[in-house]
């Protein structure tokens, strides 16, 4: 992470399973994207209310972090940067079955910064895209091109 921070590059971490991290680690992460548990597990900070939520984001950016993205479920998920913060709803959909969800989402976030969206639309389509997941059995559905526009 270290080597590629210095480089200029974009480092995504997705924090499962939950760890304490170093200030030295956290201060080359780009985007870290905690569910509530282990936004909870990284700052100290119980995440029941939205304040909480805020409290816990502020520190890691803080500590250098560039983007917090905290997935929340059928919550949604919220997001907290320097300069922007904000919610995404959830798609409300016929769960089947979690597993790889959280994968789904980190894989489509990175696709869509990669594609150059903005970080509201990359969200966006990643909340789509795990709403679409978590509608199938399994930890590797197909997923049709119609989601992945």
């Amino acid at each position: 992470m270290e080597i590629a921070s210095q480089h200029g590059k974009i480092v995504i971490l997705n924090p499962a399973p939950s760890l304490k991290l170093p200030d030295s680690l956290l201060k080359n992460i780009t985007f870290i994207t905690p569910n509530e548990t282990e936004l909870a597990q990284l700052t100290g900070i119980e995440v029941t209310t939205e304040e909480n939520i805020r409290s816990a984001c502020r520190l890691l950016l803080d500590k250098g972090v560039g983007t917090v993205v905290v997935t929340l479920g059928s919550k949604g998920s919220f997001y907290m940067n320097h300069e922007e913060s904000g919610w995404v709803q959830a798609l409300r959909v016929d769960t089947i079955d979690t597993t790889g969800a959280g994968d789904a989402f980190n894989g489509a976030l990175t696709v869509a910064l990669c594609r150059g969206e903005s970080l509201r639309s990359s969200i966006v389509f990643a909340t789509k895209v795990a709403a679409y997941v978590v509608t199938q059995m399994g930890a590797q559905p197909l997923i049709p091109e119609s989601i992945l526009k």
